[in-house]
């Protein structure tokens, strides 16, 4: 669902964050709850009859991967076994072309449009740059997003409240440099209150990715969250883990000799 936005500059000698002069009483801090070692999952009220689903989760044990398809993908019909989580992308056309820079495992799909952000993914290790500092590579996938909800370096991106509430997703990067996924599935933000709420989960930079009908999140692990897209979308973000989590005792097979040694050692 395509959507322009301006560019907001950021005013780095304001001394206050506009969430904080429009936030009273404050916040109470955020509940997180471990769904899997290296990974947690909150679910937040930023606004009366609003829920917010969130994932924050460790680079080194999860990888970051984006799926594209010309003829439109859907939430959950197009995740792969054994994803962990899954969220829809960025803006495309009524044609499912995306509406700026998309390139996948170092293959171009599609050229920037205008100056935005970037989501740009390493080895599944995910950055927010500007578009202009993007250095492709035969290798990494890098997604244009906008706008901005928190500029890297921190500073605010939306600057003003105008009231226009929709479903939203988004995705940031906290202090510890762990990816957090963002969405709002029902009764929907402003992209100011967005960038609140990102700030709210602990994220230094964020950038906003497609709201609407194209909004759609997953989570396999328990709690097993899962809001399904209204429409195809052009692409998907989806989380995997790097490598399989070790098996509980009374999860082996009975020939496994650790289980053997564990149960005679009893």
């Amino acid at each position: 669902m395509l959507r322009a936005y301006p560019r907001h500059c950021a005013l780095l000698a304001l001394p206050v964050f506009a969430c904080a002069r429009h936030r009273a009483p404050p916040d109470p801090p955020v509940a997180w709850s471990t769904a899997a070692p290296g990974l947690d999952v909150a679910k937040v009220a930023p606004a009366p009859d609003v829920e917010a689903w969130a994932v924050r989760y460790d680079q080194d044990l999860y990888s970051l991967s984006l799926r594209w398809s010309p003829t439109g993908l859907r939430i959950p019909d197009a995740l792969p076994k054994g994803f962990v989580a899954a969220v829809n992308g960025g803006y495309f056309e009524r044609d499912l072309r995306p509406s700026g820079l998309l390139i996948v495992d170092g293959r171009q799909i599609q050229a920037e449009s205008g100056h935005h952000g970037a989501l740009v993914l390493r080895d599944g290790r995910a950055s927010l740059s500007y578009l202009h500092d993007v250095r492709a590579s035969e290798t990494a996938s890098v997604l244009q997003a906008w706008p901005f909800l928190i500029e890297p370096g921190g500073a605010d991106g939306i600057r003003t409240d105008d009231g226009r509430r929709s479903r939203r997703t988004a995705f940031g990067i906290d202090t510890a440099g762990r990816g957090l996924i963002v969405a709002v599935p029902d009764q929907g933000l402003s992209l100011h209150q967005l960038m609140c709420l990102c700030r709210r989960l602990g994220a230094t930079s964020a950038v906003n990715l497609d709201g609407g009908p194209s909004t759609g999140f997953a989570l396999a692990l328990p709690p097993g969250w899962t809001s399904e897209t209204a429409t195809d979308v052009s692409n998907l973000l989806v989380l995997t883990r790097r490598a399989p989590l070790p098996q509980a005792a009374d999860e082996r097979s009975p020939s496994d000799p650790a289980r053997s040694t564990a149960t005679h050692a009893l």
